[in-house]
């Protein structure tokens, strides 16, 4: 039987995206200016209506039941329509309290947001940065749970817009007197002990996924969640790590590590700037990629050299 839309309140929708976002009911709350006691009965209004419980506690916090998943993507989809058909012909960035999710990659938080930030400063535009997982970004995207993905993007959905920002290759790290410092083969290079960095939840890495195309495997004996640990680790180790050459001198900065050119021909990774196709025309979307786009527009064309 059809759903009476007339029936349907458009700010129970807002809370579900909300709760569906934050799962928690007190931070879906917050976020859109309303009490907890508020924002709870505007659930439990939802749940009567659609006949199902939508989230249920757990240690984790509020988890999504079959139906809200099933819900989620087109009502988030729905919304952002909605948004950008209400939405001024010109975005004004002070007009209210803008705020925009973007999972990004390390590389280009080392290398982007010292040219990102001054941009936004005084623009009240709010910006929240999220690890960037590969296999998740095509899901977050379309769900509308990042407004962006900044790194490499390998997805072909059709889905997904992108445009280019920099390119960048990688370069092997280890420590000042390293046996392979003075030079490596392939055979050296892939013996060796390797340092990778994986982000909370991913399972993949694109350094391996390139080495494999070449028929080839290294052996990563250790593996942390944040380039943060990389410096200390190497300096005293006879650990390798491959990292793109642009974020080598922020690992370097403090001495005791050299980088070194790798014995493999990689072709140049392409860091972009990835969205969904269906906002293009959004008018706060196109701001905010013009800022980005202003931003990557500073950095310099020339990769460092080992």
């Amino acid at each position: 039987m059809p759903v009476n839309l007339s029936a349907i309140d458009l700010n129970l929708m807002v809370v579900f995206n909300a709760i569906m976002d934050e799962r928690n009911v007190s931070r879906a709350g917050q976020r859109l200016g309303m009490s907890q006691s508020a924002t709870s009965n505007a659930l439990n209004r939802l749940r009567h209506m659609l006949k199902d419980p939508l989230f249920v506690r757990s240690v984790e916090g509020m988890q999504p039941t079959a139906k809200a998943i099933e819900l989620a993507g087109p009502v988030s989809e729905a919304l952002h329509q909605f948004q950008t058909a209400l939405e001024p012909e010109l975005f004004e960035p002070d007009a209210m309290n803008w705020t925009f999710n973007i999972a990004i990659s390390d590389l280009a938080s080392v290398v982007l947001l010292p040219h990102l930030a001054p941009l936004l400063a005084n623009t009240g535009v709010n910006v929240r940065f999220w690890p960037k997982i590969n296999q998740l970004i095509p899901i977050q995207i379309d769900s509308n749970k990042v407004d962006f993905a900044l790194g490499v993007v390998s997805s072909t959905s059709r889905r997904l817009e992108r445009t280019l920002l920099f390119k960048d290759r990688y370069v092997c790290l280890m420590r000042e007197g390293h046996p392979l410092s003075g030079g490596m083969s392939a055979e050296q290079f892939l013996a060796a002990d390797h340092l990778a960095v994986r982000s909370s939840g991913d399972t993949g890495n694109l350094f391996d996924a390139w080495l494999n195309t070449l028929g080839q495997n290294r052996r990563v004996s250790m593996t942390v969640s944040q380039y943060l640990a990389v410096p200390e680790i190497v300096r005293h180790s006879d650990l390798l790590i491959s990292v793109f050459s642009r974020s080598a001198p922020y690992l370097c900065q403090h001495g005791g590590l050299v980088a070194r050119e790798l014995p493999f021909d990689f072709i140049e990774a392409e860091i972009v700037l990835a969205w969904n196709a269906t906002l293009t025309n959004l008018q706060s979307h196109k701001w905010m990629r013009r800022i980005v786009v202003e931003a990557a527009n500073q950095i310099d064309d020339e990769l460092p050299l080992p």
